[in-house]
């Protein structure tokens, strides 16, 4: 993203949490930026993962500027090398956690379950798409509305390296004949890894 630019990947009542959530990405950029990795912002609240200059931050606003919650990571992360970046609203346990590649770096309190305007699930701006553009590479965005626990954060952020080195490869597979028409389902394992 060159900081003009996002993605409005769409509105869904599933992005609009109503309890606890997370949201996670894959990030890269070398010079300090302050902007909107993924969320989903309007005008008067929303929810956010975004950059505070070289640190990961998670945010909400909740109503009239007052945050539900907003806390920021302790690791520099402006290296050039890819960043496994993870925002965890946890209601039953009253906090908000960052984590960076796999590990907490961040905790925070709750004050309010976040607000949501209608509009789209914006990736590298915020605003519905009208402010806090960023300057960085992001990737694998992806919203859960659960908590993910440290053990699957540390999975997630392990399998960056599952099928070899820097993340790719290949991985061979064979596809029998399925005559009789039946659903299949199954799993894929690579260095360990049930994905």
């Amino acid at each position: 993203f060159d900081g003009f630019s996002h993605v409005d990947a769409g509105d869904h009542p599933a992005l609009d949490p109503t309890g606890a959530f997370s949201l996670e990405a894959w990030i890269q950029f070398t010079e300090p930026t302050a902007g909107t990795i993924a969320g989903k912002t309007g005008f008067e609240s929303g929810y956010q993962l975004d950059l505070d200059g070289t640190r990961l931050r998670f945010r909400s606003k909740w109503y009239e500027g007052l945050r539900a919650f907003d806390v920021t990571g302790a690791s520099d992360l402006n290296d050039g090398l890819w960043h496994h970046a993870v925002g965890v609203f946890d209601p039953a346990q009253g906090e908000v956690r960052v984590y960076v590649d796999g590990l907490l770096d961040g905790t925070g309190t709750i004050a309010e379950t976040p607000l949501v305007e209608p509009g789209g699930f914006i990736i590298g701006a915020g605003r519905f798409g009208s402010t806090g553009f960023v300057v960085a590479a992001i990737d694998e965005v992806a919203f859960f509305r659960s908590v993910l626990t440290p053990a699957q954060i540390a999975q997630h952020y392990a399998l960056r390296t599952a099928s070899g080195a820097g993340g790719s490869g290949t991985a061979a597979y064979s596809v029998a004949v399925n005559p009789t028409i039946v659903p299949r389902a199954g799993s894929l394992t690579i260095g360990g890894v049930t994905v």
